[in-house]
């Protein structure tokens, strides 16, 4: 079975004691609980398998960054055990759980804005482009996931051609690397 990629989206929350949160702290009280809610109106909802890998992005007041990737590990109900142990307040009842492993935080926020010509679901020169980030949730293309989820753009399109073909990917990356003064401890570091 293939692994699809999905970018979840997050805003800003409330602790279960009513204090308000920054969509990054929000997000990350989320990712320590290894869980991530789906709701009744969750676009993908139901397409969302274990297995799949989601990118993590923050909208609302000063986001705009993907700053964390997930995989799922499995989905299940949402039970009274869930509700009581969730670290934020739930502003209703959801319907779905993924439960998350493989919980990675970026060695930086990646900046949508500055990505928004690589990436294939947006529309070039669209003026309202956070639009296609509602919905809760997005499917993305892999190539899509590595640009919103790589340290540098050179860095997403050699991890996506090795996917494709490992040999050209080899030679192809080497040429990145040389043509943007990367070594390969940058590609270390990034992974």
């Amino acid at each position: 079975m293939s692994t699809n990629h999905y970018v979840v989206v997050k805003r800003e929350g409330y602790t279960p004691r009513g204090e308000r949160l920054s969509p990054l702290e929000s997000a990350t009280r989320l990712l320590s609980a290894r869980l991530w809610p789906l709701w009744q109106g969750t676009r993908n909802r139901s397409a969302i398998r274990a297995g799949d890998r989601i990118a993590v992005y923050l909208a609302g007041q000063g986001g705009s960054t993907v700053v964390a990737t997930a995989r799922v590990a499995s989905l299940g109900p949402w039970t009274p055990e869930i509700a009581r142990n969730y670290p934020l307040d739930p502003d209703g009842t959801a319907v779905v759980v993924m439960h998350l492993d493989q919980v990675s935080m970026l060695p930086a926020p990646v900046a949508v804005r500055e990505r928004l010509q690589a990436l294939s679901f947006i529309n070039h020169g669209t003026p309202k482009w956070g639009v296609a980030f509602m919905g809760g949730t997005r499917a993305v293309s892999a190539g899509d996931f590595a640009v919103l989820t790589a340290r540098t753009l050179p860095l997403a399109r050699a991890e996506l051609q090795a996917r494709e073909g490992k040999d050209s990917a080899i030679a192809q990356a080497r040429a990145l690397m040389a043509e943007h003064g990367l070594t390969a401890d940058d590609i270390l570091a990034a992974a």
